[in-house]
C-alpha cells in the first residue's frame, strides 16, 4: 500500500472516528440521565452542581508540583549532561536525564503530600476548637 492510499485513509478514519465518538457521547449521556431519573434527581440538579462533586484543589497542587519536578529534572539532567566529559556515551546521558526527571517528579509528589497533610492537620485542629 503506497503513501497515496494511506493519505486517503486519514480523512476517512477521522470522520468515522468523530461520528463514533459523538454517538458514544450521546449514549452515555442518556445512560447518565436515566440513572438520575432512577435516583429521583432532575436535570436542574445537574445544573446546580448537586450531582457532580466540585474540583479537588489538592489534585491541581499534585499535578502542578509533578510537572514542576519533571521540568526541573529535565533541565538539571541536561545541564549536568553537557558538563560531563566526553568519555561518557549518549546512552548514559539519556539515562541520567530520565533519572533526574524521576527524582524531581517524586520530590514534587512528596512535597504535595506534605502540604496536603499539613492542611488536613490544620482543618482537624479547627474542627476540634469549634466543637469545644
Amino acid at each position: 500500500m503506497g503513501p497515496e492510499k494511506l493519505a486517503l485513509l486519514i480523512p476517512i478514519f477521522s470522520v468515522v472516528g468523530g461520528i463514533i465518538m459523538l454517538i458514544s457521547y450521546r449514549y452515555y449521556q442518556n445512560v447518565e440521565r436515566m440513572a438520575m431519573i432512577e435516583k429521583g434527581l432532575t436535570p436542574a440538579d445537574l445544573k446546580k452542581g448537586l450531582v457532580r462533586p466540585k474540583a479537588n484543589p489538592s489534585g491541581i497542587l499534585t499535578a502542578a508540583l509533578l510537572f514542576i519536578g519533571a521540568g526541573l529534572g529535565l533541565v538539571v539532567g541536561n545541564v549536568i549532561g553537557v558538563m560531563l566529559p566526553e568519555r561518557f556515551d549518549d546512552g548514559f546521558r539519556v539515562a541520567m536525564v530520565f533519572g533526574f526527571i524521576a527524582i524531581f517528579s517524586g520530590s514534587g509528589l512528596f512535597i504535595s503530600y506534605l502540604i496536603e497533610m499539613s492542611q488536613k492537620k490544620k482543618e482537624e485542629g479547627k474542627e476540634e476548637k469549634e466543637t469545644v
